[in-house]
């Protein structure tokens, strides 16, 4: 019983350090950052060359059941993917940069596809990833400045087949209205 009650109060523990870092409303589909709301998408990628062995629901990326990962989308196209994370020794939060395009990839055992990676090189947004693409650990403060920086930069969204961005309750709603 003891058990129980402390892995519960590591379980509320947990969630009181996920939301001085990061809150995601999946109604309202937006993300807060360090007292920052942005609005926030999940993307559901393309299928296979018109092979439908996999729902939009199981081709989606940031829609999962848990609230600690969603895409905020810039105004020059970059996708900013947001994810808490924790462990015994850290706790923060990792950006990615993403284009809003999708690339065919070999993933465990099956082709794919997913968002280009979007990098950071020279100060310039180029695709892929020639550059640094991806902040572990970052601190809320530096990942809103820096998406307040990077959006503003000029960049080119790489050719490929388009993910679908939608409301972060896309999939709640829809069995609502089924």
């Amino acid at each position: 019983m003891g058990e129980n009650r402390d892995s519960q109060h590591a379980i509320s523990e947990s969630a009181q350090h996920r939301e001085a870092f990061i809150s995601i409303d999946r109604t309202a589909s937006t993300v807060t950052i360090a007292g920052r709301t942005f609005p926030a998408v999940a993307l559901i990628c393309p299928p296979l060359d018109g092979d439908d062995t996999y729902s939009d629901h199981e081709r989606t990326l940031a829609s999962g059941g848990g609230d600690q990962s969603a895409y905020i989308p810039a105004e020059n196209g970059v996708l900013f993917g947001v994810d808490y994370g924790e462990n015994e020794r850290y706790r923060g939060l990792s950006l990615d940069l993403r284009a809003r395009t999708c690339e065919r990839v070999w993933s465990v055992d099956e082709w794919l596809y997913l968002p280009h990676d979007v990098s950071l090189l020279g100060g310039r947004l180029v695709p892929g990833d020639q550059g640094v693409h991806s902040w572990m650990w970052a601190e809320p403060g530096w990942v809103v400045e820096t998406i307040d920086r990077l959006s503003r930069r000029p960049y080119q969204e790489p050719e490929g087949e388009s993910a679908r961005l939608v409301r972060l309750d896309h999939f709640t709603k829809e069995s609502a209205d089924a």
